[in-house]
Order: structure tokens, then C-alpha cells, then sequence
């Protein structure tokens, strides 16, 4: 008996715009079927799938969701050019039935690109629920373009979809091509002639050997021009400078023509949904726009928005930290253990043992942490509301040079500074998701807050120590400020250049449970082949520093970089033993307490009375504001690297946020020492 090979025939791209569903219908076509990684040189997320048809078996590679193919941001650049340079044999783009013109005009870029296309037009429950009827037979008649309709939520048409793949592939190959000789036909007769006057110049220069254009298609290049696409005219420029005058000279220098181009394209769109769209007069408002009266109002909409962040966070930690702790107690169990072996000849590896068992429970123990909170960021995003986070907090967020998506990795950096890592991906654009890196680190996750609480407490009266934590908290609030506008200014000076939101409000709908899954096992096992490598080694190499060469912290590596650093450290009210202990807090950041209850030969029960005998409150809070300000732990620092994968930014946060809190605590501490009573 002989089985029969699949065969990979096709490579399809999937592409859409955000909120029109494509995460979804990505994972209906490929099930399990996936590999998620990096696209060459970038940080952006790229997801590939295999989509099996009777007996055959076609790569699909999702697309990053932009709102349009123009060089604006890295996503924008990456769909296009690999749909340009890759030649993939099919294209499936994914229309919203709800917002049709809108994301058909994307659909028209797309198929200005040259390649075959199949519109998958999503979502029409949605736009039957808003008084939209759209007839995807009439539609795809006037585009020329097979078009599926689909509730992709639900499942429904995905056979159909798979079918019309089917149809495709079997399909003869010169029914696939696409006149690509000619101007655009619905431009005005007076563009059609500027379009064909600058293709007949590229053309000539694609002959000409010593001065070869990249061979792309003249028709989309010349479209490019008359749009003023900033890297087309870059290129050109660059790589064909004798040509150059006569095509500047047609592109023009005003926008006139790109606003032209826009009006016309969006005028054609009109003309072909005029037969297949039609709108019914509801006699009632929409779901979505009875909960938008109140979730987007000034007012009532930022309640709403803390009342739903404040659910998240502690749905997020009531689901999220039963497992960690118990998984803690079970780390604490076995290095306790590990600390009874004694080999002969070995003694340290007891010691390499324990540090290996705390960097392998430090991932068990976040990983259940973070799928929850991946969880519930995925749950916000999937049924809409996400967005309206960021249109809320946007006119506050852009007084720092952030758009008000960068407030939602800001917040959800307040459990584990992990979470928002992982958030800072829906980033208006990539230097905003880096500089949103940066700032995470300012940000105090529980665990820090849970330390600077707990000395509070013990150093002074409760309503000085409330005092104490809010200011704190403050001060953390304002850097997070001062270092955006830094980071604007000198690092990330583009940037600068426009913080004006530029986002859709999606329609609220019911959520995907299996789409959210699928994510927050992706995320999982990212983090587990990415994070967790990098998280072991941190943690070794910081058990290396406290262990040796006496094996006692106190006259360890670690002991003698804080020993050495004492006339610093004096600076800020705190002798070598305080100080190694903000130094340990690397590892996590309960481990300032251990390292403390260590160094002074005594209990954690015993722990609180010792630092009130043994600091002055001055010293006491030029403490805690380093702590609250210091180096992320290992644990962060090895997402953040999977995230940018740059050592040099690494290296950046780790500087910044040492000498930052070395700076703040002396200051304070030289200020509060004057105050009597505090010194």
C-alpha cells in the first residue's frame, strides 16, 4: 500500500487591514499548522501556516495588518514588498463588509500590485447588524475580482473560501496574469496620460543597462510617483539620477496630484459598490454606537476605561498568581535541597544547582502570569475595545511624543513589566514601540511595588508610608514623562514628527475564545523558546557573582563590587550591605529583601526591626527611590531582548536605569538629610 505525498503548490499572502478579521481566518485556513518568527532584519511578527486542499498543501504567510501600502511605517513596507519581490501565486485580501469603501481602497492597492487576488469579505453579520447589505456577486462583477463572503467568527463561508483556492490553482496559468501595459483605467484621461508619459520613462530606463531600475512593475511604480511615495522617489533617486529631472519634473512638487489620484480611486470604488452595496435606515441605533456614547465620552468613557483596566489587573492577578506561588514554594523547596548536597571536591555545585533550579522556576513561575494577562489583552483587543483605550488617553499621551496606544503596554507593564513588553506591539510605528520599550522599565510591576510597600510599613507610621508610596509612584509617572520627551528629542527625533492618532474604532463584537487561545499559546510558547534561554543564563551568571569565589555573598563578586562602590553608595545615605542588596534585586525584585535579611545575619521576621535601627528615614527613602527606579529584573531584560533583538538597546536600558536611580537617591538623600528629623 503506497501513500501519496502532499504536494506544496501555491504561495498564498494574506492581507487586511486591522479589525477586519484576518487573525481569524489565518487560523481557520491552518489550524495548528503554524510557525510564528521575525521577518528577515525586523522586529515585526511574521506568521506562516500551511493550508491543506485535497491532498495538497500551500504556504500562506500573513501579512502585517496596515490601513495602506504606503511607506509609512516598517509593516507597510514589508506587505508590499513582499508581495513585489516574493511573487507570491495568490493574494487573499480581507475586506470589512462593515466598513467596505474604507478597506476596499486598501483591496484596490492591493491589486495594483500586479498579483492575482481573491477578496475575502469579512464580517457580514456585522454589517448586517449596522444596515449593511452588501451582494458579493454584484460586487465582484464590477471589481473583476472573485469575492467570498464570509462570518469568519463563526466559520461560515471558510469552505467556500477554500474552495475558491481550489478553483484558482486549477485554473490555467495565462488566466492568471494581469494587464499590467496600461494606466490605471479608472484615473481621469488627463492623469492616464501623465501615468503613461512617466511608465514610457521607466521603461526606456529598465532597457538601458547602464542604468537598470529595479525590476519592478512600471504601472505600480509610476502610481508610486504620482502618490509621492517617499521611499519610490528615494530610490529612484538614488539609483537612476539622470532620470530623475524628467520624472520629477511630471510628479510635480505639490500634492495635487496625490489628492487627485486618492479622489479618483475612491470615486471608482463608489461607482462599483453603487450595484452591490445598500443601506437600511435602522430604527434604532447600532450596538456599537450605543456603547460608544458612553465608553468614548470625555467624561464617562475615562471612568469606564479605569473601571475596566482596574477588572483586568485584578482578574489578572487572582487567575495569575495562585499557580506562580505555588510553583515559588516549590523552587524555595527544591533549592533548600539543593543546598543540603555537598559533593566532595564540588562544594559550588550545590550552589550552580540552586541558582539553575531559581532561573528555571523564575520562567515556570511567570510563564502562567503572563499567558493570563496575554489573555486578557488579547480578549480587549478581539471584541473591540482596545481601541477605545487608546482614543481615550491619545491627547494626554501625545504631550510626551506618544500616540495613546502606548498607554496600554504603559499599564499593563504595572503587574510584570513582561505584559507590557509584549503589548508594545500594537505601536502606532516602530520607533514608538521601541521608545515605549525604553519607558517600560520606569514603570513599577508589583513586585517592586510589593518591596517598597513593604518597607514603608516597616520604616515608618501608615499614613507616612502611604504618603511615601504615592509619592514614589509619582515620581516614577513624571520620569516616565521627562525620559519620553528625552527620548523624542535626541534619540527618536522622527518620531517627533506626528503623534496624531490615526485609528479606526472597530465595531464591537463577540469574542473569538479559539482566536484568543491560539494567541495566548503562541505568546506562551514564544516566550518559553525565546525568553527562557536567555532568563536561565541571567540567572546563573548572577548566582556566578554572589557565589564566588568564598561562597558567602558578603565577600562574593557581588559583595565586593557593592564594598567598592561604598563611597558611592555613602552618597546615598547607604553602606555596602544596602547597596549589594539593590545590586541582587537584578535577579527579581523580592530577591532585595532576601539578599538583606542575608547580609545582616537575620530573619525575615527579624529583618524589619534591624533596618529601623539601622537606617535613617532619609536613608530610607533614597533607598527605596532607587529600587523603584533601578534595573529591570532578568526576567524583563531577556523579553526585552527577544522583543528588539538589540544588545546595544539593552545595554541602553541597563545605563539609563542605573545611573538614574544612583542620581535620584543621592540627590534625595542630600536634600532630605537637611531636614530635621529625617537625617
Amino acid at each position: 500500500m503506497t501513500t501519496s505525498i502532499p504536494r506544496t503548490t501555491m504561495t498564498i499572502a494574506l492581507a487586511g487591514q486591522p479589525n477586519t478579521g484576518k487573525s481569524t481566518i489565518f487560523n481557520a485556513l491552518t489550524g495548528l499548522n503554524q510557525a510564528v518568527g521575525n521577518w528577515a532584519g525586523k522586529t515585526v511578527e511574521r506568521k506562516t501556516g500551511l493550508l491543506h486542499i485535497n491532498g495538497c498543501v500551500h504556504n500562506i504567510v500573513d501579512l502585517p495588518g496596515t490601513y495602506s501600502l504606503s511607506a509609512n511605517s516598517g509593516e507597510e513596507v514589508i506587505a508590499r514588498d513582499f508581495i513585489l519581490t516574493q511573487h507570491p501565486d495568490l493574494v487573499v485580501v480581507v475586506v470589512n463588509a462593515a466598513s467596505l469603501k474604507r478597506t476596499l481602497y486598501y483591496a484596490s492597492e492591493i491589486d495594483g500590485l500586479g498579483r492575482p487576488c481573491i477578496i475575502a469579505l469579512n464580517m457580514m453579520d456585522v454589517a448586517e447588524d449596522e444596515g449593511v447589505r452588501v451582494d458579493p456577486v454584484s460586487l465582484a462583477e464590477e471589481l473583476g475580482i472573485p469575492v467570498v463572503p464570509l462570518v469568519a467568527t463563526r466559520g461560515e463561508g471558510m469552505q467556500s473560501l477554500k474552495r475558491a483556492i481550489e478553483s484558482f490553482q486549477a485554473s490555467p496559468a495565462t488566466s492568471r496574469t494581469k494587464d499590467l501595459s496600461s494606466p490605471f483605467p479608472w484615473l481621469s484621461e488627463e492623469l492616464q496620460q501623465k501615468q503613461a508619459r512617466i511608465m514610457t520613462m521607466l521603461e526606456t530606463r529598465q532597457t538601458d543597462s547602464s542604468h537598470p531600475l529595479p525590476r519592478l512593475p512600471v504601472r505600480w511604480l509610476s502610481i508610486k510617483l504620482m502618490e509621492r511615495d517617499e521611499e519610490v522617489l528615494s530610490r529612484l533617486h538614488q539609483e537612476s539620477p539622470q532620470l530623475w529631472p524628467s520624472l520629477h519634473e511630471q510628479c510635480g512638487t505639490s500634492k495635487e496630484v496625490l489628492q487627485a489620484v486618492v479622489e479618483q480611486r475612491y470615486a471608482w470604488i463608489d461607482e462599483c459598490t453603487q450595484k452591490a452595496l445598500t443601506t437600511v435606515v435602522l430604527d434604532h441605533d447600532s450596538l456599537t454606537d450605543r456603547i460608544d456614547r458612553w465608553a468614548t465620552h470625555p467624561v464617562w468613557g475615562v471612568c469606564i476605561m479605569g473601571l475596566v483596566m482596574v477588572l483586568s489587573v485584578v482578574l489578572g492577578m487572582l487567575i495569575g498568581f495562585p499557580l506562580p506561588l505555588l510553583l515559588m514554594k516549590g523552587m524555595f523547596a527544591l533549592e533548600e535541597l539543593a543546598g543540603q548536597l555537598q559533593p566532595a571536591g564540588f562544594p559550588w555545585l550545590a550552589g550552580l544547582l540552586q541558582g539553575t533550579i531559581r532561573g528555571v522556576g523564575s520562567v515556570a513561575s511567570i510563564l502562567p502570569f503572563l499567558m493570563v494577562f496575554c489573555g486578557v489583552f488579547a480578549f480587549l483587543e478581539d471584541v473591540g475595545y482596545m481601541a477605545r483605550i487608546a482614543y481615550l488617553m491619545d491627547r494626554f499621551m501625545a504631550r510626551i511624543g506618544l500616540g495613546g496606544k502606548a498607554f496600554i503596554p504603559l499599564l499593563f507593564a504595572l503587574p510584570c513589566n513582561i505584559t507590557g513588553a509584549l503589548a508594545s506591539r500594537i505601536a502606532d510605528s516602530e520607533q514608538h514601540r521601541l521608545k515605549t520599550i525604553y519607558l517600560l522599565p520606569l514603570v513599577p510591576c508589583s513586585a517592586k511595588i510589593a518591596v517598597l510597600a513593604s518597607l514603608a510599613v516597616w520604616l515608618f507610621s501608615p499614613r507616612a508610608a502611604a504618603g511615601v508610596i504615592i509619592a514614589l509612584l509619582a515620581m516614577n509617572a513624571l520620569f516616565i514623562g521627562i525620559v519620553s520627551l528625552f527620548l523624542g528629542k535626541f534619540v527618536f527625533r522622527s518620531s517627533q514628527e506626528s503623534t496624531e492618532l490615526i485609528l479606526e474604532l472597530p465595531h464591537y463584537h463577540r469574542p473569538n475564545w479559539k482566536n484568543i487561545g491560539r494567541h495566548v499559546w503562541s505568546k506562551g510558547s514564544a516566550f518559553l523558546r525565546k525568553a527562557s534561554t536567555v532568563i536561565l543564563g541571567f540567572s546563573i551568571i548572577i548566582w556566578f557573582v554572589s557565589y564566588f569565589p568564598t561562597g558567602e555573598i558578603n565577600t562574593s563578586l557581588l559583595g565586593r563590587l557593592g564594598i567598592s562602590l561604598e563611597p558611592l553608595s555613602k552618597l546615598m545615605g547607604l553602606d555596602w550591605r544596602m547597596f549589594t542588596s539593590l545590586l541582587a534585586s537584578m535577579l527579581n525584585k523580592e530577591s532585595a529583601l532576601a539578599t538583606m535579611a542575608i547580609i545582616f545575619n537575620t530573619s525575615q521576621s527579624s529583618l524589619p526591626e534591624v533596618l529601623r535601627a539601622f537606617l535613617s528615614p532619609a536613608s530610607a527613602i533614597s533607598f527605596m527611590v532607587a529600587q523603584s527606579l533601578f534595573i529591570p529584573c532578568v526576567a524583563t531584560l531577556g523579553v526585552l531582548h527577544s522583543e528588539v533583538r538589540s544588545i546595544r538597546m539593552i545595554l541602553g536600558i541597563v545605563l539609563y536605569t542605573t545611573l538614574l536611580p544612583m542620581g535620584m537617591g543621592i540627590l534625595i538623600y542630600q536634600l532630605l538629610r537637611l531636614v530635621p528629623g529625617l537625617g
